[in-house]
């Protein structure tokens, strides 16, 4: 069960990556520069990085089911991971430089 801060807290990010959304086309921007090896790609590979403390930040697709969406965005609030999106999984698929849509990324935190 979420609490009234959680709430406020998704309301405040969605808000705010509707702005950055603003900045970047298609999220293509969001992974210059970072190398295929810093990458997990995928809902369930990202969801065990974040638990597992590795994640430094994150980037879903807002094209997903509302609420996979939502776990997954309260995931990165509890985890303090910021996150950013995208307009759709296809985008940050060729952003990660993969031929298939790619829901959830997370990029590794550097060693």
């Amino acid at each position: 069960m979420f609490g009234w801060w959680d709430i406020c807290a998704l309301f405040w990010q969605n808000f705010h990556h509707t702005k950055v959304l603003e900045q970047y086309k298609g999220g293509l921007k969001l992974l210059e520069g970072v190398t295929s090896d810093s990458l997990i790609v995928g809902l369930r590979r990202s969801v065990k990085a974040i638990e597992k403390g590795e994640a430094a930040k994150a980037i879903v697709a807002t094209d997903i089911a509302p609420g996979i969406f939502d776990d997954f965005t309260m995931l990165c609030i509890r985890n303090d991971i910021p996150f950013d999106t995208v307009e759709s999984k296809s985008a940050l698929g060729k952003a990660c430089r993969i031929d298939v849509d790619a829901s959830v990324v997370v990029v590794k935190k550097q060693k």
